[in-house]
């Protein structure tokens, strides 16, 4: 191999490294890409939490650079929080630290923003999804994501069943 081609050949590799680096770095979801708007800019959601969950303002945050318009009620008693899960029958085990309104629906967890916006855009006929607990690495929370999230949906006759995997 002469110099010529052992430079080409570095430049190939080089691009390469660089181009899989970009990939990895890069945010995949098309969420902060321009244009690439957001379904959920402008859809507003009130979201029910404790007056002292780190995760939760995590999750606000997220959601609003997604583009909601987030209203936060502190609960200031873990029975007002309950009282609001036991509104929408979220049983303890769909049950995670916070639970979001967004127009009929209720959003249980740390749901990915991808996965609201098939709802509200789907318009599907169920009381809502629930992202059961506080997954690593879901929205708002930390650690590395350890496979597909399972979300669950509850039928308007008040049936569990998967929603989608994340």
């Amino acid at each position: 191999m002469n110099t010529k081609q052992r430079y080409g050949l570095s430049a190939v590799v080089l691009i390469g490294l660089l181009v899989a680096a970009g990939f990895f770095l890069s945010d995949r979801s098309g969420a902060d890409n321009p244009q690439t708007p957001s379904k959920l800019a402008g859809v507003k959601g009130v979201l029910y939490k404790s007056l002292t969950c780190g995760c939760c303002e995590n999750y606000v945050k997220y959601l609003q650079k997604k583009g909601m318009q987030i209203e936060v009620k502190n609960q200031t008693k873990d029975s007002d929080l309950a009282a609001i899960k036991n509104q929408y029958n979220i049983p303890p085990e769909e049950q995670s630290c916070h639970t979001l309104k967004v127009g009929d629906y209720f959003v249980e967890g740390h749901v990915p923003a991808e996965v609201i916006e098939k709802l509200v855009t789907e318009k599907s006929a169920i009381a809502g999804i629930a992202l059961p607990d506080m997954p690593a690495g879901s929205p708002g929370m930390p650690g590395k994501k350890q496979g597909a999230f399972k979300i669950d949906q509850l039928s308007k006759d008040n049936q569990w069943s998967t929603y989608t995997e994340w």
